[in-house]
């Protein structure tokens, strides 16, 4: 039995990603999905996890319950490989793991800039406690192994998939020039930076064409976002849309893809702007210069630097042709390397790997 070990499943691009590795392994092999915050499971994937018949254990009750109740899972089950993905799953997963008798215990990374403590934390788990740390970008395992000194060997990059690629879209001008960008309303995403971005560009558009700027997520810096959309007077073009359900359809009808991250690991955001054909202008930060060829499928830009965005966006804003140019590059570059065909091999070749070497 293989488990997969996450804290909770609120929307979010680890959740996801350990949703699509249950999916995987359930293919072929004896798999569940353990859920530490049983409470906490997201419709929408509840609802995956229900389509693809996927083992689901929810934990539940106080903090000794829950960690009982994963110790008796892993010897019922006698589960010989543990995958957890975010810091609380690695810590967990590896103590009770090994106190439970779990042969393979696998950690995950998924950012390329983690707090100190943390990273202190993640250092300890992983040359003590884990027989390998998966990170889901080339520039996070680079760093870690060179700055910090993590295993090389030990220390392998999985890419994230996206599964149910739609078909390449081919937008029509509309009244407008839709620009999109979704996440959780946290610090590192740089909501600042976006908006002043915006509003520069709003400054600098001598072209006739209309634009609008759609801020979707939601999170604590909700109000500080509107403040400043209000402080620089962008609210004819400037858009909120707090948690909506049929985020699929704004990418859609969007035309314009925007990510202004101070760090990222491998972006799901920039993954599904990609699926659905859009051009991405989106800070060089983590591995988002392997999702984005720059002035292939969108451009890279320096984080934090409002001037040089809004002028990779205004070359997008005029023109229609390099947007569906772009954006039909971003779709085949999603297909070519970040399948769920090319995820699920990874994963498969290293439990062979680790099922040969038991």
């Amino acid at each position: 039995m293989i488990c997969v070990f996450i804290r909770s499943l609120t929307k979010g691009g680890s959740e996801k990603q350990s949703i699509m590795l249950a999916i995987a392994l359930n293919k072929r092999y004896s798999a569940m999905l353990v859920v530490f915050h049983g409470e906490l499971i997201d419709d929408e994937y509840l609802r995956i996890i229900s389509d693809n018949k996927i083992n689901l254990v929810r934990l539940k009750g106080g903090l000794l319950k829950k960690l009982s109740g994963l110790y008796g899972i892993l010897r019922k089950n006698k589960v010989e490989i543990i995958f957890s993905y975010l810091l609380s799953d690695n810590i967990w997963g590896a103590i009770i793991g090994k106190i439970a008798g779990v042969k393979n215990i696998i950690g995950g990374i998924r950012n390329s800039v983690i707090p100190f403590w943390k990273l202190l934390v993640m250092k300890i788990l992983h040359h003590l406690f884990q027989n390998y740390t998966i990170f889901n970008n080339k520039s996070g395992r680079d760093f870690f192994v060179n700055r910090y000194r993590f295993n090389p060997p030990k220390s392998l990059v999985f890419h994230n998939c996206f599964i149910n690629i739609p078909p390449t879209i081919t937008r029509n001008v509309n009244e407008f020039v839709k620009i999109f960008t979704v996440g959780r309303f946290v610090g590192f995403k740089d909501y600042d930076t976006a908006l002043k971005s915006i509003s520069h560009l709003k400054q600098i558009n001598n072209s006739q064409v209309r634009f609008k700027f759609l801020v979707v997520g939601y999170g604590e810096l909700e109000m500080h976002i509107r403040e400043l959309v209000e402080k620089l007077n962008l609210k004819d073009i400037v858009e909120i849309i707090i948690n909506p359900k049929e985020i699929p359809e704004l990418f859609r009808e969007s035309d314009i893809y925007l990510s202004t991250s101070k760090y990222e690991g491998l972006s799901n955001s920039i993954m599904e702007a990609m699926a659905y054909s859009l051009p991405v202008v989106a800070t060089n930060v983590g591995d988002n210069y392997i999702l984005i060829k720059d002035g292939i499928n969108g451009f890279l830009t320096e984080k934090g630097n409002p001037g040089m965005i809004s002028e990779k966006l205004l070359h997008l804003v005029k023109s229609n042709s390099l947007r569906i140019k772009m954006g039909t590059c971003s779709h085949e570059r999603l297909i070519k390397d970040f399948t769920f065909d090319q995820f699920s091999a990874n994963y498969y070749s290293l439990i062979d790997t680790l099922r040969k070497g038991a």
